[in-house]
Protein backbone atom coordinates (compact mmCIF):
# COMPACT_ATOMS: atom_id res chain seq x y z
CA UNK A 1 0.00 0.00 0.00
CA UNK A 2 1.16 3.53 -0.82
CA UNK A 3 2.26 6.36 2.00
CA UNK A 4 -1.43 7.96 2.15
CA UNK A 5 -2.40 11.33 3.87
CA UNK A 6 -6.44 10.05 5.49
CA UNK A 7 -8.94 12.73 5.87
CA UNK A 8 -12.36 12.19 7.98
CA UNK A 9 -14.40 14.61 6.36
CA UNK A 10 -15.92 16.31 9.56
CA UNK A 11 -13.81 19.56 10.04
CA UNK A 12 -9.67 18.44 8.99
CA UNK A 13 -8.26 19.36 5.67
CA UNK A 14 -4.85 20.72 5.08
CA UNK A 15 -3.54 24.08 3.90
CA UNK A 16 -1.02 25.09 1.70
CA UNK A 17 1.28 28.23 3.07
CA UNK A 18 0.51 29.73 -0.63
CA UNK A 19 -2.05 29.57 -3.40
CA UNK A 20 -0.78 26.94 -6.29
CA UNK A 21 -1.24 28.55 -9.71
CA UNK A 22 -1.81 25.94 -13.14
CA UNK A 23 0.41 27.48 -15.84
CA UNK A 24 -0.29 27.07 -19.29
CA UNK A 25 1.21 24.27 -20.60
CA UNK A 26 1.31 22.64 -17.03
CA UNK A 27 -0.96 19.52 -15.60
CA UNK A 28 -2.10 19.38 -12.41
CA UNK A 29 -2.49 15.66 -11.41
CA UNK A 30 -4.33 14.31 -7.90
CA UNK A 31 -4.11 10.76 -7.03
CA UNK A 32 -6.50 9.75 -4.35
CA UNK A 33 -9.07 7.11 -2.73
CA UNK A 34 -12.47 7.85 -1.45
CA UNK A 35 -13.95 6.27 1.31
CA UNK A 36 -17.75 6.19 2.19
CA UNK A 37 -19.22 8.85 3.85
CA UNK A 38 -18.71 11.94 2.12
CA UNK A 39 -21.65 14.73 1.59
CA UNK A 40 -24.10 13.61 -1.12
CA UNK A 41 -21.63 11.40 -2.42
CA UNK A 42 -19.65 13.37 -4.26
CA UNK A 43 -15.66 13.97 -3.87
CA UNK A 44 -14.19 17.49 -2.77
CA UNK A 45 -10.43 16.92 -3.38
CA UNK A 46 -8.94 20.33 -3.89
CA UNK A 47 -10.13 24.42 -3.68
CA UNK A 48 -10.06 27.23 -1.13
CA UNK A 49 -10.34 27.30 1.95
CA UNK A 50 -11.86 30.95 1.89
CA UNK A 51 -14.58 30.33 -0.44
CA UNK A 52 -16.26 28.27 -3.00
CA UNK A 53 -14.19 28.55 -5.64
CA UNK A 54 -10.93 27.30 -7.33
CA UNK A 55 -12.71 23.95 -6.75
CA UNK A 56 -12.83 20.63 -8.23
CA UNK A 57 -15.64 17.75 -7.17
CA UNK A 58 -16.34 14.64 -8.78
CA UNK A 59 -19.73 14.18 -8.45
CA UNK A 60 -22.48 11.21 -8.91
CA UNK A 61 -23.08 12.40 -12.52
CA UNK A 62 -20.14 14.69 -13.43
CA UNK A 63 -17.22 16.45 -12.41
CA UNK A 64 -17.70 20.59 -11.50
CA UNK A 65 -14.69 22.57 -11.90
CA UNK A 66 -14.88 26.46 -10.78
CA UNK A 67 -11.51 28.53 -12.28
CA UNK A 68 -11.40 31.67 -10.39
CA UNK A 69 -14.79 32.72 -9.28
CA UNK A 70 -16.80 32.06 -12.92
CA UNK A 71 -19.70 29.44 -12.40
CA UNK A 72 -19.54 25.61 -12.23
CA UNK A 73 -18.29 24.37 -15.23
CA UNK A 74 -19.31 20.74 -15.38
CA UNK A 75 -18.53 18.13 -18.13
CA UNK A 76 -19.35 14.48 -18.26
CA UNK A 77 -18.05 12.95 -21.65
CA UNK A 78 -17.82 8.80 -20.84
CA UNK A 79 -17.50 10.00 -16.79
CA UNK A 80 -17.86 6.95 -14.40
CA UNK A 81 -17.24 8.12 -10.80
CA UNK A 82 -14.42 6.00 -8.62
CA UNK A 83 -15.95 3.63 -6.84
CA UNK A 84 -15.48 3.73 -2.79
CA UNK A 85 -11.78 1.88 -2.30
CA UNK A 86 -10.63 2.04 -5.40
CA UNK A 87 -7.24 4.92 -6.56
CA UNK A 88 -8.23 7.33 -9.29
CA UNK A 89 -5.98 9.97 -10.54
CA UNK A 90 -7.47 12.99 -12.07
CA UNK A 91 -5.77 15.78 -14.40
CA UNK A 92 -6.62 19.24 -15.27
CA UNK A 93 -4.19 20.63 -18.01
CA UNK A 94 -4.32 24.02 -19.09
CA UNK A 95 -3.81 23.95 -22.91
CA UNK A 96 -3.60 27.62 -23.41
CA UNK A 97 -4.74 31.37 -21.87
CA UNK A 98 -8.43 30.09 -22.26
CA UNK A 99 -8.70 26.59 -22.04
CA UNK A 100 -8.44 23.65 -19.86
CA UNK A 101 -8.93 19.81 -20.01
CA UNK A 102 -10.58 17.47 -17.66
CA UNK A 103 -9.41 13.80 -17.73
CA UNK A 104 -9.86 10.92 -15.12
CA UNK A 105 -7.32 8.19 -15.14
CA UNK A 106 -7.02 7.33 -19.02
CA UNK A 107 -10.19 8.67 -20.06
CA UNK A 108 -11.21 12.80 -21.84
CA UNK A 109 -14.11 14.13 -19.98
CA UNK A 110 -14.32 17.09 -21.83
CA UNK A 111 -12.39 21.08 -21.93
CA UNK A 112 -13.55 24.20 -20.20
CA UNK A 113 -13.32 27.70 -22.01
CA UNK A 114 -11.66 30.37 -19.51
CA UNK A 115 -8.84 32.68 -19.30
CA UNK A 116 -8.98 32.95 -15.43
CA UNK A 117 -6.14 31.34 -12.95
CA UNK A 118 -6.90 27.99 -11.31
CA UNK A 119 -5.80 28.71 -7.90
CA UNK A 120 -6.75 26.76 -5.34
CA UNK A 121 -4.92 26.60 -1.43
CA UNK A 122 -6.63 23.84 0.11
CA UNK A 123 -6.40 20.05 -0.25
CA UNK A 124 -9.12 17.79 0.71
CA UNK A 125 -11.83 20.03 0.61
CA UNK A 126 -13.19 23.87 0.13
CA UNK A 127 -14.72 27.15 2.67
CA UNK A 128 -13.88 24.74 5.74
CA UNK A 129 -17.14 22.72 5.31
CA UNK A 130 -16.78 20.70 1.91
CA UNK A 131 -15.04 18.46 2.76
CA UNK A 132 -13.41 14.96 1.55
CA UNK A 133 -13.59 11.35 3.41
CA UNK A 134 -10.70 9.62 1.92
CA UNK A 135 -6.68 9.17 1.33
CA UNK A 136 -4.33 11.52 -1.02
CA UNK A 137 -1.39 10.14 -1.87
CA UNK A 138 0.30 13.09 -3.81
CA UNK A 139 -0.78 16.11 -5.98
CA UNK A 140 1.59 17.39 -8.70
CA UNK A 141 1.15 20.72 -10.40
CA UNK A 142 3.61 20.30 -13.19
CA UNK A 143 7.42 20.58 -12.62
CA UNK A 144 6.19 23.18 -10.29
CA UNK A 145 5.12 21.67 -7.25
CA UNK A 146 4.99 17.87 -5.86
CA UNK A 147 3.02 17.67 -3.05
CA UNK A 148 3.94 13.67 -1.72
CA UNK A 149 3.13 11.63 1.24
CA UNK A 150 5.83 9.34 0.94
CA UNK A 151 7.99 11.75 1.16
CA UNK A 152 6.72 13.54 4.22
CA UNK A 153 7.84 12.89 8.01
CA UNK A 154 5.36 10.59 9.03
CA UNK A 155 6.76 10.24 12.59
CA UNK A 156 6.11 13.80 13.70
CA UNK A 157 3.94 12.96 16.50
CA UNK A 158 2.44 15.95 18.27
CA UNK A 159 2.06 18.23 15.58
CA UNK A 160 -0.19 18.45 12.59
CA UNK A 161 0.55 16.39 9.77
CA UNK A 162 2.66 18.16 6.89
CA UNK A 163 2.17 17.21 3.49
CA UNK A 164 5.73 18.05 1.89
CA UNK A 165 6.19 20.19 -1.23
CA UNK A 166 9.59 18.33 -2.39
CA UNK A 167 9.85 20.67 -5.46
CA UNK A 168 9.26 24.42 -3.93
CA UNK A 169 8.92 23.93 -0.65
CA UNK A 170 5.31 25.19 -0.41
CA UNK A 171 4.05 22.40 2.22
CA UNK A 172 0.22 21.94 3.05
CA UNK A 173 0.03 21.87 7.05
CA UNK A 174 -3.16 19.44 8.58
CA UNK A 175 -6.00 21.15 10.30
CA UNK A 176 -8.01 19.41 12.93
CA UNK A 177 -6.10 16.30 12.14
CA UNK A 178 -4.70 13.75 14.91
CA UNK A 179 -1.38 14.41 16.17
CA UNK A 180 -0.85 11.02 17.20
CA UNK A 181 0.91 10.02 13.65
CA UNK A 182 -2.48 8.09 12.70
CA UNK A 183 -3.50 10.33 10.00
CA UNK A 184 -0.56 8.55 7.88
CA UNK A 185 -1.63 4.75 6.61
CA UNK A 186 0.74 2.95 4.88
CA UNK A 187 3.81 4.97 5.63
CA UNK A 188 7.26 3.64 6.93
CA UNK A 189 8.30 6.25 9.14
CA UNK A 190 10.13 7.87 7.03
CA UNK A 191 12.92 5.13 7.21
CA UNK A 192 14.60 3.88 4.15
CA UNK A 193 17.47 0.87 4.35
CA UNK A 194 19.35 0.59 1.01
CA UNK A 195 22.17 -1.56 1.86
CA UNK A 196 24.98 -1.45 -0.86
CA UNK A 197 26.72 -4.29 -0.13
CA UNK A 198 26.71 -7.31 2.58
CA UNK A 199 30.36 -9.59 3.59
CA UNK A 200 29.89 -12.81 4.33
CA UNK A 201 30.85 -12.06 7.85
CA UNK A 202 27.76 -9.75 8.38
CA UNK A 203 24.76 -10.55 9.88
CA UNK A 204 21.55 -8.85 8.44
CA UNK A 205 18.92 -10.82 10.93
CA UNK A 206 17.33 -13.25 9.18
CA UNK A 207 17.67 -12.45 5.44
CA UNK A 208 15.61 -14.25 2.10
CA UNK A 209 16.49 -13.21 -1.28
CA UNK A 210 14.59 -14.86 -3.56
CA UNK A 211 15.14 -14.45 -7.59
CA UNK A 212 14.46 -15.93 -10.53
CA UNK A 213 16.58 -17.69 -13.00
CA UNK A 214 20.12 -17.37 -12.13
CA UNK A 215 23.24 -17.41 -14.20
CA UNK A 216 26.39 -17.92 -12.49
CA UNK A 217 29.29 -17.29 -15.20
CA UNK A 218 32.64 -17.53 -12.83
CA UNK A 219 35.81 -17.25 -14.15
CA UNK A 220 38.54 -18.50 -12.58
CA UNK A 221 37.22 -20.96 -9.26
CA UNK A 222 40.62 -22.54 -8.00
CA UNK A 223 41.47 -26.18 -6.70
CA UNK A 224 41.11 -24.82 -3.20
CA UNK A 225 37.91 -22.88 -3.24
CA UNK A 226 34.78 -23.86 -2.02
CA UNK A 227 31.22 -22.79 -3.95
CA UNK A 228 28.83 -24.47 -1.58
CA UNK A 229 27.92 -27.66 -3.24
CA UNK A 230 27.54 -27.02 -7.00
CA UNK A 231 27.93 -28.34 -10.24
CA UNK A 232 29.32 -27.00 -13.51
CA UNK A 233 28.87 -28.96 -16.52
CA UNK A 234 30.02 -27.59 -19.86
CA UNK A 235 31.97 -28.79 -22.73
CA UNK A 236 35.53 -29.02 -22.69
CA UNK A 237 38.48 -28.46 -25.09
CA UNK A 238 41.62 -29.76 -23.72
CA UNK A 239 44.90 -28.79 -26.02
CA UNK A 240 47.98 -29.50 -24.44
CA UNK A 241 51.34 -28.43 -26.10
CA UNK A 242 53.34 -30.63 -23.95
CA UNK A 243 53.40 -33.11 -21.37
CA UNK A 244 57.01 -34.54 -20.32
CA UNK A 245 57.07 -37.95 -18.93
CA UNK A 246 56.62 -37.34 -15.35
CA UNK A 247 53.73 -35.43 -15.62
CA UNK A 248 50.31 -37.10 -15.12
CA UNK A 249 47.01 -35.64 -16.21
CA UNK A 250 44.80 -38.11 -14.64
CA UNK A 251 43.50 -40.91 -17.26
CA UNK A 252 44.52 -39.67 -20.04
CA UNK A 253 43.52 -41.02 -23.85
CA UNK A 254 44.64 -39.02 -26.80
CA UNK A 255 43.30 -40.86 -30.00
CA UNK A 256 44.52 -39.48 -32.66
CA UNK A 257 44.63 -40.20 -36.73
CA UNK A 258 48.13 -41.43 -38.91
CA UNK A 259 50.93 -40.25 -36.49
CA UNK A 260 54.31 -39.56 -38.06
CA UNK A 261 57.53 -38.99 -35.60
CA UNK A 262 60.63 -37.84 -37.53
CA UNK A 263 63.59 -38.09 -34.67
CA UNK A 264 66.46 -35.81 -35.74
CA UNK A 265 68.26 -37.90 -33.71
CA UNK A 266 68.47 -40.89 -31.34
CA UNK A 267 71.58 -41.24 -29.90
CA UNK A 268 72.93 -44.81 -28.57
CA UNK A 269 72.29 -44.48 -24.95
CA UNK A 270 68.28 -43.44 -25.01
CA UNK A 271 65.45 -45.41 -25.14
CA UNK A 272 62.09 -44.55 -27.41
CA UNK A 273 60.53 -47.42 -26.54
CA UNK A 274 60.54 -50.16 -28.04
CA UNK A 275 61.41 -48.28 -31.36
CA UNK A 276 60.94 -49.85 -34.89
CA UNK A 277 62.63 -47.58 -37.27
CA UNK A 278 62.22 -48.75 -41.26
CA UNK A 279 63.06 -46.84 -44.13
CA UNK A 280 65.51 -47.25 -46.80
CA UNK A 281 68.71 -45.58 -45.97
CA UNK A 282 72.65 -44.98 -46.80
CA UNK A 283 75.60 -45.63 -44.58
CA UNK A 284 78.61 -44.08 -45.89
CA UNK A 285 81.69 -44.24 -43.42
CA UNK A 286 84.40 -42.46 -43.80
CA UNK A 287 86.53 -44.67 -41.51
CA UNK A 288 86.35 -47.49 -39.28
CA UNK A 289 89.15 -47.48 -37.12
CA UNK A 290 89.66 -51.36 -35.31
CA UNK A 291 88.78 -50.55 -31.83
CA UNK A 292 85.26 -49.64 -32.85
CA UNK A 293 82.08 -51.70 -32.24
CA UNK A 294 78.70 -50.78 -34.53
CA UNK A 295 76.74 -53.54 -32.17
CA UNK A 296 76.79 -56.14 -34.52
CA UNK A 297 76.57 -54.15 -38.00
CA UNK A 298 75.24 -55.94 -41.15
CA UNK A 299 76.56 -53.61 -44.13
CA UNK A 300 75.23 -54.86 -47.40
CA UNK A 301 75.89 -52.65 -50.62
CA UNK A 302 76.42 -53.34 -53.97
CA UNK A 303 80.07 -53.30 -55.70
CA UNK A 304 82.81 -52.03 -53.12
CA UNK A 305 86.34 -50.28 -54.90
CA UNK A 306 88.62 -50.30 -52.31
CA UNK A 307 91.78 -48.31 -53.22
CA UNK A 308 94.02 -48.35 -49.90
CA UNK A 309 96.49 -45.13 -50.29
CA UNK A 310 99.40 -47.22 -48.59
CA UNK A 311 99.61 -51.00 -46.34
CA UNK A 312 102.56 -51.20 -44.29
CA UNK A 313 104.20 -54.85 -44.33
CA UNK A 314 102.64 -55.61 -41.07
CA UNK A 315 99.09 -55.43 -42.41
CA UNK A 316 96.99 -58.49 -44.05
CA UNK A 317 94.24 -57.13 -46.62
CA UNK A 318 93.55 -60.56 -48.25
CA UNK A 319 94.79 -60.95 -51.92
CA UNK A 320 94.77 -57.45 -53.56
CA UNK A 321 96.17 -55.74 -57.18
CA UNK A 322 98.91 -52.95 -56.36
CA UNK A 323 99.25 -50.64 -59.24
CA UNK A 324 102.32 -48.73 -59.63
CA UNK A 325 103.61 -45.85 -61.96
CA UNK A 326 104.47 -47.03 -65.40
CA UNK A 327 101.67 -49.71 -65.84
CA UNK A 328 103.73 -52.14 -63.53
CA UNK A 329 102.09 -54.36 -61.84
CA UNK A 330 103.39 -57.03 -59.07
CA UNK A 331 100.65 -60.13 -57.68
CA UNK A 332 101.94 -60.85 -54.51
CA UNK A 333 100.55 -63.80 -52.52
CA UNK A 334 100.92 -62.56 -49.11
CA UNK A 335 99.46 -65.46 -47.43
CA UNK A 336 101.99 -68.27 -49.19
CA UNK A 337 104.90 -65.40 -49.33
CA UNK A 338 105.11 -65.69 -52.82
CA UNK A 339 105.13 -63.49 -56.16
CA UNK A 340 102.51 -64.52 -58.29
CA UNK A 341 103.27 -62.65 -61.03
CA UNK A 342 105.44 -59.72 -62.18
CA UNK A 343 106.16 -57.46 -65.16
CA UNK A 344 109.29 -55.36 -63.62
CA UNK A 345 112.80 -56.07 -64.96
CA UNK A 346 113.56 -57.27 -60.72
CA UNK A 347 111.64 -60.56 -59.45
CA UNK A 348 112.71 -59.51 -56.32
CA UNK A 349 110.82 -57.72 -53.84
CA UNK A 350 113.01 -55.76 -51.00
CA UNK A 351 111.90 -53.94 -47.57
CA UNK A 352 114.79 -52.17 -46.31
CA UNK A 353 117.38 -53.76 -48.17
CA UNK A 354 116.58 -57.10 -47.61
CA UNK A 355 115.48 -59.86 -50.27
CA UNK A 356 111.82 -60.49 -49.31
CA UNK A 357 109.83 -61.78 -51.51
CA UNK A 358 110.98 -63.59 -55.20
CA UNK A 359 109.41 -64.77 -57.95
CA UNK A 360 108.37 -68.33 -58.11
Amino acid sequence: MACVLKFDGVNDYAVMDSEMVLAIGDTLEIKATASSGNDGGAYRILGRNDGFENLIELADADINVRIGNSANNKVSTNYTKPAVGVSFSFFLERLSSSLYEVRLDATTIGQISSSLDFKPNSVAGFNTSALFVGTIEYIKNGTVNNWDATSSDTSNTGLQPILVDTIAGNNATGVNMPTDGSAWEGCDSGLSITPTGIASAESFGTGVITTGSVDLAPTGIVSSEAFGSHTVTQGAFLTPSGIASEESFGTAVLSTGAVTVSPSGIASAEAFGTAVISQGFVLSPTGIASAESFGTAAITTGAVVLTPAGISSEEAFGSHSIGVAGDKVIKIDFANEKILSSNLQSTTLYYNGTGYFTAS
